[in-house]
């Protein structure tokens, strides 16, 4: 019945979004417009197989990809960027797509393993077994029998046999391990390139057939200059793809190899000590980096990370790893539309990199010159807005203002955590958040249980420069009524000169309990003092997290505080509940 019910809510979904999105809409689209969303992803095709057959019917439109990582994807698409993301939306809402299913480009979904491609789909297999693809004026070996192509292959080093099995697999019909082993894995994968390419399907590749594999193998790599880079001060040894990128300079924790003659392509090399915890911090700074665009993959592992960012102009890919106290990896920044070329030079670059003695030391290259809009010389991924909320429970539940909150595309709270709107009140001016991932906040709010008097001393406690000063700052003031200019019941007029940045902040009084939340500089039609301020007072926060069941703290554990505490005390309090809100495009 609830599957039915579920059903019933995503052909609904799907309407909705026919009404605007015809397909002439998407025709009209290039393949660089177009964009997917990834709802799972599996290490093996049969797992992917499985799950989709499972899938099918709660998420029509759902196809299979083998991806150039190997893994394989389930995605619903193609959109435009706009639908895809807020069909997403609606997705998580539902409950019908896990949280970290996420929105990404086309370039990524072009081997397609399900639903399983149509006889009529796959090209006419060739009577003949030499090369059919070669270009004009190259020679072409003479054709073999199976027998002949068998007792070639038999000739074959370890080397060479494993090397055939990562070109079958680079080409994305090879699966299993790279064993050198010609196994019926190996035989299938080497039937299904034949019958791609137009060859007689044997399962055994001659020798024109292995030499047009390395030919279709090697050719994206071909005007790329693949050429080994050994950095004596970062401890790296990598292939680095020379004609495209020149050495720049030393920014720890980076090397910088820039495009030559303005080209996109850039590479960054990584290097310094550190520990899981520097690896985690690295891993969240990186994304906050206008080179890390934030839709894309990403895993955070024990003792590595890899980092992908699909943007419009290009895609970065980062892979870093922690080992013997050196954290050490590089990144790639790669135009989009050349998926194929960036892909392979990301495997070639991984599979070159090697740790040699030595880790970039924190001085090196280092000018006196800082800006506070880069970090080590790359330009940081700033938020349209950002404002002030606080915890209010155990798990990191946070309250704002409805204005921190309002068309953005991603909202995350300290910079990094990302959140999801509960429930948001216009009227009222609240919107209520909830971190994907349990946070254990290092305080909560705690709620005043009555209404505060008036000419009682008050402290604001938000971001008022916007995260600028990477910390909370404290507003003093008064409460000088407990209505609004025109009587509203709810609303408590403060004399405090507070900044944009505070809005969504608390408001404490002397004993650290919260008697409202700082709402923003309204425009009345006319101009008030700079000192004049609003406050949604408790009563008002509280009916707004009704429906949301918190586990707050109890308002009647504040009468054990003191009823007026240290300045020192007071700031404690406001830096454990206080929390920086952004909202990103």
């Amino acid at each position: 019945m609830r599957q039915c019910f579920v059903t019933a809510i995503l052909a609904a979904i799907w309407g909705i979004f026919s009404l605007f999105f015809t397909a002439a809409d998407l025709s009209a689209q290039t393949t660089e417009d177009r964009f997917w969303i990834q709802v799972e992803a599996h290490s093996t095709r049969f797992e992917a197989t499985e799950r989709a057959e499972v899938l099918r019917n709660t998420l029509p439109g759902l196809s299979g990809f083998r991806l150039s990582s190997g893994w394989h994807a389930l995605a619903l698409g193609p959109y435009g960027r706009a639908e895809a993301r807020a069909l997403l939306r609606n997705l998580r809402f539902e409950g019908l797509v896990p949280r970290d299913a996420y929105v990404a480009r086309n370039a990524a979904y072009t081997s397609r393993f399900w639903p399983r491609v149509a006889a009529f789909e796959r090209p006419a297999p060739s009577d003949t077994g030499t090369i059919t693809a070669l270009n004009a004026g190259e020679p072409q070996l003479p054709p073999e029998t199976p027998r002949q192509a068998r007792q070639a292959e038999r000739a074959l080093d370890p080397d060479a046999r494993r090397g055939l099995q990562r070109m079958l697999q680079w080409a994305g019909f090879y699966e299993a391990a790279i064993d050198g082993a010609f196994g019926p894995g190996t035989r299938a994968a080497m039937a299904a390139w034949q019958a791609s390419n137009g060859y007689a399907v044997t399962g055994v590749l001659s020798t024109a057939q292995r030499a047009d594999l390395t030919r279709q193998y090697n050719a994206v790599l071909d005007g790329l200059g693949m050429q080994t880079h050994v950095d004596a001060q970062a401890g790296i040894e990598i292939s680095l793809p020379s004609r495209l990128v020149a050495f720049s300079h030393y920014e720890p924790p980076f090397v910088h190899f820039t495009g030559r003659d303005n080209r996109t392509e850039k590479v960054l090399l990584i290097s310094q000590t550190g520990n899981r915890t520097r690896l985690e911090a690295l891993y969240n700074i990186l994304q906050t980096l206008t080179v890390v665009p934030p839709e894309g993959p990403r895993v955070l592992r024990r003792n590595a990370f890899n980092i992908r960012g699909d943007g419009d102009a290009f895609t970065s890919e980062t892979r870093v790893s922690l080992a013997d106290g050196h954290i050490k990896g590089f990144m790639l920044i790669w135009p989009t539309g050349d998926e194929a070329r960036r892909a392979r030079v990301a495997s070639e670059m991984e599979a070159s990199f090697k740790r040699r003695d030595g880790v970039l030391g924190p001085d090196a290259g280092r000018s006196n010159d800082t800006e506070l809009d880069l970090l080590s010389g790359l330009p940081l991924r700033a938020p349209r807005l950002s404002r002030s909320g606080f915890f209010v429970d155990d798990k990191g539940t946070v309250v704002t203002t409805t204005e921190a909150v309002e068309s953005c595309g991603t909202i995350t709270i300290e910079g990094t955590h990302e959140v999801e709107i509960v429930t948001q009140s216009a009227p009222d001016g609240v919107a209520v958040l909830r971190p994907k991932i349990d946070l254990s906040p290092p305080a909560i709010a705690r709620l005043a249980s009555t209404a505060p008097q008036r000419e009682t001393p008050v402290t604001a406690a938000g971001y008022s420069y916007a995260g600028l000063l990477n910390a909370h700052s404290l507003t003093f003031g008064t409460l000088k009524d407990v209505r609004g200019l025109n009587g509203e019941p709810d609303v408590a007029r403060l004399a405090i000169p507070a900044l944009p940045g505070d809005a969504g902040g608390p408001v404490l009084d002397a004993s650290g309990t919260v008697v409202g939340m700082l709402a923003p500089k309204i425009n009345m039609g006319r101009a008030l003092p700079e000192t004049v301020g609003f406050a949604l007072q408790a009563d008002t926060l509280r009916k707004a997290l009704a429906s949301t069941k918190p586990r707050m703290p109890a308002s009647d554990v504040a009468s054990l505080r003191p009823s007026k505490l240290s300045p020192d005390a007071l700031h404690h309090i406001a830096k454990g509940i206080t929390v920086l809100v952004s909202c990103w495009d």
